[in-house]
């Protein structure tokens, strides 16, 4: 392994178990590390729903290092709360990734963050360093999201993407939409990758209530529209078996 190429990916949510978006990150950078990149994830703050089997502090996956800032089973109440403990987790991570320069020569940075006040410390750190940054989007910025303040954070978000070395989307219709603000040959795509090995369970036969229709996903409306396809189902249910 080649102990001068580094990567630091800076991110929040449940790591090395959790959603969609964990199963994509670990797949590639699980590539990156077979290649002979050393990845280590800075994990600002751990999810909401964070998963059960997925509250450690650091460890490795798949050769994969990854540390959370703070602790996955801290919890945080009130706004003063959460304000100090994100500036506690930003500069904690702002140290770890300073560290990790100073030990290699060939560092990037990967920001897997959507806030514009998490992304503007690591974005002045790659300058001063001379390093590059790179970015991921797998969604549109701040969905669903409405009000004076989050309107004011997705303008500030647009005017600094601008600054990223490289840019990864998920699909074209994020590649046309991030088109209008960076310039497209920085914007590559990359379509959704998967390890099946993660997915080796052993099938059972479920005789109590015989072939049925799972969902597996979020219950937003907004996003992926679930009660409207329920709804669906229904009414197509009362003409047909």
């Amino acid at each position: 392994m080649n102990k001068y190429r580094k990567l630091i990916v800076i991110t929040s949510g449940s790591y090395p178990y959790g959603g969609a978006a964990t199963n994509r990150h670990l797949s590639y950078l699980k590539g990156l590390v077979e290649l002979g990149i050393e990845v280590k994830m800075l994990i600002l703050q751990p999810a909401s729903n964070q998963s059960a089997i997925s509250n450690s502090n650091n460890g490795i996956y798949n050769g994969i290092h990854f540390q959370y800032m703070l602790p996955p089973n801290q919890k945080t109440n009130g706004i003063k709360a959460k304000v100090i403990n994100k500036i506690n987790s930003i500069s904690k991570a702002l140290k770890a990734t300073k560290n990790e320069i100073n030990k290699y020569k060939d560092v990037k940075i990967l920001i897997l963050l959507t806030d514009p006040f998490e992304i503007i410390p690591f974005l002045t750190l790659s300058r001063k360093k001379n390093i590059k940054i790179f970015h991921e989007r797998t969604e549109y910025p701040f969905i669903g999201s409405n009000g004076l303040y989050k309107s004011l954070l997705l303008k500030l978000y647009l005017k600094i993407v601008k600054r990223f070395d490289g840019f990864f989307v998920i699909t074209k219709s994020l590649k046309e939409y991030f088109g209008r603000y960076v310039d497209n040959d920085k914007i590559i795509y990359i379509p959704m990758t998967v390890e099946p090995e993660r997915f080796n369970c052993k099938r059972y036969q479920n005789s109590k209530y015989g072939r049925y229709i799972a969902y597996c996903g979020s219950m937003y409306t907004d996003k992926d529209g679930v009660p409207i396809l329920v709804d669906a189902f229904d009414k197509f249910a009362e003409k047909f078996d």
